[in-house]
């Protein structure tokens, strides 16, 4: 009997697990409002209080200074990748940016939080040289979206329907070309506190047939 207890619950466990797995997902927006609709509360950071200057990469005198990380508050960027030429704290027209320019992907600037987050969103602007050949880029978790070509614009966003994005995990910006070119991002849009996730029927079902399932195996084991 105790060995069949164990089973089921080692079974209904696997079970859950499975079902709660398959609920996970990272949905991608290129509309602002579409993002805002699904992130639930949101902070932006338009970096306007923040003061302009270099964020200085490790290309310049990396021997001795191996690169810079900045705080700006809830998130720091991270300019310490070698590939990096430029990155800064921008005005331009303005308006104050984060502007980054790099020879590849193998050179990135990371936005990195210091919580754990639900949504991350922001605006961007493709600044490169070649309009057929280089391409601004942003990464996370391991997947690469191509943002566009010299002069294209526009929103792109994350929202984690289940769980959260762990603190500590980085939000890449780079170029995929072989010339050094740009790309910058504003209005930096974060939720730390998303709704919770609702439970699919399918799952409630399973939970319910375990615990009769367990009330049963009790029932006997008494007997």
């Amino acid at each position: 009997m105790k060995k069949n207890f164990l089973a089921g619950l080692v079974a209904g466990s696997f079970v859950l697990g499975m079902a709660g797995m398959a609920q996970a997902a990272l949905m991608v927006y290129h509309n602002r409002a579409s993002f805002l609709a699904n992130a639930g509360p949101t902070t932006v950071h338009d970096f306007e209080s923040d003061s302009v200057g270099f964020i200085r990469p490790s290309y310049y005198d990396y021997e001795w200074h191996p690169g810079d990380v900045r705080d700006f508050g809830d998130f720091s960027i991270d300019s310490t990748s070698y590939g990096i030429y430029i990155s800064e704290v921008r005005e331009n027209s303005g308006n104050k940016d984060i502007y980054v320019n790099t020879a590849s992907n193998a050179a990135s600037l990371n936005v990195v939080f210091d919580m754990d987050i639900t949504a991350f969103g922001f605006d961007w602007i493709a600044e490169g040289n070649d309009p057929g050949e280089d391409i601004s880029t942003f990464s996370f978790g391991g997947t690469t979206w191509d943002l566009g070509t010299l002069g294209d614009s526009g929103f792109f966003g994350l929202v984690e329907t289940s769980g959260t994005i762990g603190a500590g995990e980085a939000f890449s910006f780079g170029q995929n070309s072989i010339s050094w070119s740009g790309v910058s991002f504003d209005n930096v849009t974060y939720s730390s506190n998303g709704p919770a996730p609702v439970p699919e029927p399918t799952t409630m079902l399973l939970l319910g047939t375990g615990l009769i399932g367990l009330a049963g195996t009790r029932c006997r084991r008494k007997k």
